[in-house]
């Protein structure tokens, strides 16, 4: 999913780029988050080749931004998939609520 997500961004316009994402247990371990992370840059440097791509896991905890980006993904899904989100109204103004976001 990450890769369908990276291939639609148009990264080809930067001449470097930081990818963070929230670090998540892998079935197979330490070995099994360095293959990901070893996946991800070669999938990088073969779809934008002239772009520098730095690719990080952290935990949420010790990314402010990944815990406000959880948190909007989350609370848009909920609403896409019919929860009430009276958490939302005060920006209902504010927002734009699309069927399929990706």
């Amino acid at each position: 999913m990450l890769k369908a997500l990276l291939k639609e961004l148009s990264l080809h316009a930067y001449k470097e780029v930081h990818i963070t994402v929230a670090s998540r247990k892998h079935k197979h371990g330490v070995l099994g988050e360095q293959q990901f992370r070893n996946n991800i840059l070669h999938f990088l440097q073969n779809w934008y080749p002239t772009t520098l791509a730095h690719f990080t896991a952290q935990p949420m905890a010790a990314n402010v931004l990944l815990e406000i980006a959880d948190f909007v993904s989350n609370s848009l899904y909920r609403q896409y998939a019919g929860e009430n989100m009276s958490l939302l109204e005060p920006l209902k103004g504010k927002t734009i609520t699309m069927k399929n976001p990706l």
